[in-house]
């Protein structure tokens, strides 16, 4: 397990002084890579073999609003199978409360083909031989089907530089940014944010233009989004609960 304090920087906070859910997930990110690294199956260890880890699902519950001056991450393996590594979170603000848990599941792609390959043997040696106590229990839900839907909202976004990461592809944090982008604004100015599930299935490149739709679920205030580049494929489902 790793734990790591982060300190929230004034342009990390939005509109209403509070740490946007990307920026939580920037802050486990980092978490991750630091305890991989640790554990020797990090960005160092794997670049060589042009192998890298890529992020296929997140789950994330809020406990209460994002008022915080700083982050306290911890971040632990809880198992794996032959092509999936789980990794789950909780994270504290500075007097020590809860701000929100998570769950993740991670695989391994080959840097040259761009495809999924199985998790090599020295790090599967590097997990944890029995699973850990995980910090929630997985809900990942199913998404419905979109077709035929009109979307309650839509917004495009040009993939540019900055959004890029170090496997050369758009980061996962703007997966959930660029698709809460298009939640109705009446629930973004007067909700918060309780639940996030993001399903990660095509990568984003440079130049890539992205349209981010919004659906309403059955449930009240919550709502489905998808993320298609110009040739109408899905790169990611996303499902987001607001209270």
């Amino acid at each position: 397990m790793l734990e790591k304090t982060f300190n929230v920087r004034h342009y990390e906070f939005n509109a209403q002084n509070i740490l946007t859910p990307w920026g939580l997930q920037n802050f486990f990110q980092e978490a991750a890579c630091l305890d991989a690294d640790n554990l020797g199956f990090g960005f160092e260890a794997l670049t060589p073999q042009h192998i890298a880890w890529v992020l296929t699902k997140l789950q994330i519950s809020f406990s209460k609003p994002l008022k915080c001056k700083s982050v306290k991450v911890k971040t632990w393996v809880v198992g794996y199978t032959k092509i999936t590594s789980r990794r789950d979170f909780i994270m504290y603000d500075q007097d020590g409360v809860e701000l929100a848990k998570g769950t993740t599941e991670w695989v391994i792609i080959d840097l040259i083909s761009r495809r999924l390959t199985r998790i090599p043997q020295f790090i599967l040696d590097g997990h944890p031989s029995t699973p850990a106590e995980p910090a929630m229990e997985q809900n990942f839900l199913r998404a419905p089907s979109f077709e035929g839907q009109q979307p309650v909202n839509t917004c495009q976004i040009q993939t540019r530089l900055e959004d890029l990461d170090v496997n050369n592809h758009v980061n996962n944090q703007h997966f959930t940014s660029w698709s809460l982008q298009a939640t109705p604004k009446e629930i973004l100015d007067n909700k918060n944010i309780t639940d996030l599930i993001v399903y990660f299935k095509k990568e984003i490149s440079f130049g890539d233009t992205i349209t981010a739709n919004c659906y309403k679920s059955d449930e009240e205030n919550a709502f489905w989004y998808t993320l298609t580049n110009q040739e109408g494929k899905e790169a990611s489902i996303v499902f987001a609960r607001f209270k």
